[in-house]
C-alpha cells in the first residue's frame, strides 16, 4: 500500500529527474508470402534510443520488404511512424523535459518524490510498491526463531526441523 503525505517545503533547489525515455519503434519480417510486424519498446537515454531506433531502421530496410503483398505496405508505414516517433523523441529531448511521473526522491528522504514535468512537487510516497519488498515478512524477536515464514516460540523452535 502506497502512503502519500504532503510535505510544505521549497522544490526549487531540487535537480530535475535523469532524462529517460520510452521509445517504441515498428520492426517488420517479411518472406515471400509471410509479414510479421511487431512494436518494439525501450527505455534509456537519448543517445541509447537513437542507436536503437538506427538498428530498427537497417532491419525494417533489409528485412521488411521481402513478403508480398503486406511487406510492401506494412514496412513504408513502419518507417514513416519511426521516423516521427524519434523526431518526437528529439524535439522533447531539446526541451530538457523529463516526463510527469514518479522519480527516487532527490532529497533521499522518501522512496519517491512526484515530477510534474516541471519542479518536483510535494507528494511523497514512503512505502515500497515493489511486491518483492522486505516489509511484510516477519521478523523473529529473541527466543523466536523463523520457519517457513512463521514466527515460533522458543519451545515450538525446538520441535521444528532445521
Amino acid at each position: 500500500m502506497d502512503i502519500n503525505r504532503i510535505e510544505r517545503k521549497p522544490q526549487g533547489a531540487l535537480a530535475p529527474p535523469p532524462r529517460v525515455y520510452r521509445l517504441t519503434v515498428v520492426q517488420v519480417t517479411s518472406a515471400l508470402v509471410v509479414t510479421f510486424r511487431r512494436g518494439k519498446p525501450k527505455v534509456g537515454s537519448l543517445k541509447e534510443l537513437e542507436s536503437f531506433y538506427r538498428g530498427v531502421l537497417i532491419y525494417n530496410l533489409l528485412l521488411g520488404w521481402w513478403g508480398f503483398p503486406f511487406g510492401l505496405i506494412w514496412t513504408p508505414v513502419a518507417l514513416v511512424r519511426n521516423r516521427k516517433a524519434i523526431s518526437t523523441l528529439r524535439g522533447l529531448a531539446e526541451s530538457g523535459a523529463a516526463a510527469p511521473g514518479w522519480y527516487s526522491d532527490p532529497t533521499g528522504r522518501h522512496v519517491a518524490r512526484f515530477w510534474d514535468g516541471n519542479v518536483w512537487t510535494d507528494q511523497v510516497r514512503q512505502t515500497s510498491t515493489d511486491p518483492l519488498s522486505t516489509d511484510n515478512v516477519p521478523k523473529a524477536n529473541p527466543g523466536e526463531r523463523i520457519a517457513g515464514g512463521i514466527v515460533l516460540q522458543e519451545s515450538e523452535a525446538e520441535d521444528a526441523p532445521s
